[in-house]
This record gives structure tokens, sequence and C-alpha cells, in this order.
């Protein structure tokens, strides 16, 4: 709590971005009500002036933010965009392009996200499979009371409503992969229901949304399929753990990275099978060239995959 402007501007600066803040309604007195709670990149907070005040931010650079009024309303200019950020339309501010708070009118109680720029743009890099993604040129309003910014904006209070529990938010602190989890939700979520010019990309074949680690195993078991690969390899190739791969696999293929191997390998033995003079090749030496050793397993999964014998397929 702050009980002058200069107190209130030390404590925004300090919880948020520099800023410099001028009281706009002095017929009322001075009070800033704040409270943060923080989640790895995330800063969630609850913040009301009593008094109509201006707030200019210049650049914020770290970060991605979001106000979502609780009551009552902020007009904004970001870049050279007017807003008005409601109980229905959040109003989402990018980390370049000045942000000036022109009105936050008095009592308004306001639910701010902050967002650690580089926790946006990897996501989205890693969604895309770029190596590079720009500052993300976030639509300025997101209509929170529908689609899925509704969704978004479900999700951002249930996290608020357990960082504000003691007994929560040590539970958190104690499984980091389920904070991870949570962190990441609600990064996603502003990434799919805000508007941006990488929208048409994730609205296009799943495959685009595969992760960078999942796309770099993908395309070298594609290109090299007969090589005696361990999961440790592949592991390496995505630059993560054995079990971090596994788990992306199972979520964004359905599948476990060596069960993805084993098939793309049947498939080439397939094709093989077909094209193959049976006088003078054999299952086993088609086998063996796509990387199958044991010929007894090999067998039965490619029965259960084709519903017929290698051998079959070779005669046919």
């Amino acid at each position: 709590m702050a009980a002058d402007p200069e107190q209130a501007q030390e404590l925004g600066s300090s919880s948020y971005y520099p800023q410099r803040m001028k009281v706009l309604d002095r017929s009322v007195p001075f009070e800033m009500v704040l409270r943060t709670s923080t989640l790895n990149s995330l800063t969630l907070g609850e913040l009301t002036y009593a008094s109509d005040v201006e707030i200019d931010c210049a650049e914020l650079r770290t970060a991605y933010h979001v106000n979502v009024p609780l009551s009552g309303a902020i007009d904004s200019k970001v870049a050279h965009t007017l807003t008005q950020a409601t109980p229905r339309v959040a109003t989402i501010y990018r980390p370049t392009g000045h942000t000036l708070l022109r009105k936050w009118y008095a009592a308004s109680r306001v639910l701010t996200i902050k967002i650690d720029r580089a926790a946006v743009e990897d996501r989205l890099q890693s969604i895309l499979g770029r190596s590079e993604v720009d500052t993300v040129d976030f639509d300025a309003s997101l209509q929170i009371d529908s689609g899925l910014g509704a969704t978004w904006w479900r999700m951002v209070q249930q996290l608020d409503r357990e960082l504000r529990s003691a007994d929560r938010t040590a539970a958190l602190a104690r499984y980091p992969l389920l904070a991870s989890h949570l962190e990441d939700g609600i990064v996603m979520g502003l990434i799919f229901a805000a508007g941006h010019r990488f929208q048409n990309e994730l609205q296009g074949p799943s495959e685009v949304l595969r992760p960078r680690t999942v796309k770099l195993v993908i395309d070298a078991i594609e290109e090299y399929p007969h090589r005696a690969f361990t999961a440790a390899d592949l592991a390496n190739i995505g630059g993560c753990s054995v079990r971090r791969l596994q788990e992306s696999f199972q979520e964004y293929v359905g599948m476990t990275p060596m069960a993805y191997l084993r098939d793309v390998r049947l498939d080439r033995v397939h094709a093989a099978l077909i094209t193959a003079d049976p006088s003078t090749t054999g299952v086993a030496e088609i086998a063996h060239t796509w990387g199958f050793a044991n010929l007894g397993r090999f067998a039965m999964a490619y029965k259960k995959k084709f519903g017929v014998a290698p051998s079959a397929t070779l005669r046919g």
C-alpha cells in the first residue's frame, strides 16, 4: 500500500517497469493498493488506485503485459493504438513501442499479468520450430468473455487463486514440474488466444505445432532410419533428456521416439519388399538393411501393422 504518489511510483517501478505517474484527480485522498505473486516467468498482481491516474511506462522492454479490470476501466495508448480495458476486454502491452496508460479510472481493481519476454518468444519459437522469433506483435485488445480468450482468462484466475493461498503456493514450490506446466499453460494460452502475425501458422497442420525438439528427432529418424539409434542418441539430437523427449513425443506424436523409429523402419521395409525380386532378395536381408536385428520380433511387428507376414508381401 502507498499513501502518496511518489511512493506509489517507486513501488510500481520496482514491481513492474520504470514509470512516471501523474495524479489526474486530486479531489479524493490518494491511495495505491498492490499485491503481487510470482511463478517463474510470471508475475500476477492486483492493483487499485483511489484516484484517476496516468502512468507512462515508455518501453516495457523485458516483458509482455496484460491488464484485466475486475471492475472499472483503463484507457491506454499502445504504440499508436488506443484501447480501453474493461472486465470483458483485456489490453496487451508489448515490450517495444511506447506504453501509456492514459487514464486508470479511480477505484478500478485490475488483475495484472506480467510475462518475461523470453518466456513468450522462446515458447513460440519452440511451437513453430524456428531458430529465432522476434517480438510478437500481439493485438492490443483481447476479448476475454468468449472463445479462447475466455478460456485463457479462467486459467489466469485459477492460477491467481492458487498463488494467493500460502499452502498452495508452498505446494507449487515443492513440485517444480507442476509449477512449470501451470506457467506454460498461461504463456501458451496467450499465444493461441491473442491475435498476432503468427496465428495463421498456428492454425496450420498439426505437424507445424510440434516443438523444435520433436521436429529435430523426427527429421533425423526420417533421414537415417537404418541407424542403430538408442533413446539416449535421440534425446541428444533433440537437446533434451530422454524423459522429456518421451513426454513430448507422447503429447505431439502419440507414441515414444523408439516406437516412431520402428514404425518408420517398417514402412521402409514394406516399400522395399513390394519392389524386391524374391528370387534374388530375402526378407532377412531387407529387414537387416533397415535396422531390424531380431527377425522374430520384426515379423510380429510387421504382421501387426500390415496384416500379412513380410514373406507374403515379398512374394506378392
